[in-house]
């Protein structure tokens, strides 16, 4: 993200050096514009926002098309997770006891 391949290039790849290029351009647009997309710094491809509806994210690679953006990133966990989560015990003030402070 902060141009480290291109700084100290001794031991990066140069696809190292892509992904950091790219992330950089993203970055710097977002900073400028609130938008990765938009800005002076060219984007391999369109980061589309994610939302409840669609589930986009960017597959970050060394190689960004329009096939880098993915869509329900790991869904079936997030449904487990979701499931669980509802299903846990609460615990309210009522039953809640106290402890007095210990003085340390």
């Amino acid at each position: 993200v902060f141009g480290k391949p291109f700084a100290t290039p001794s031991g990066y790849r140069p696809q190292d050096r892509t992904v950091s290029k790219a992330m950089i351009a993203y970055w710097t647009n977002f900073a400028k514009t609130g938008d990765p997309n938009m800005g002076h710094s060219a984007v391999p491809t369109q980061w589309e926002p994610y939302t409840s509806e669609n589930g986009s994210y960017l597959e970050i690679t060394k190689k960004m098309d329009g096939s880098s953006v993915k869509r329900g990133l790991r869904t079936n966990f997030l449904r487990y997770w979701t499931l669980t989560y509802v299903a846990l015990p609460t615990v309210t003030d009522q039953e809640a006891t106290p402890v007095p402070p210990t003085g340390d």
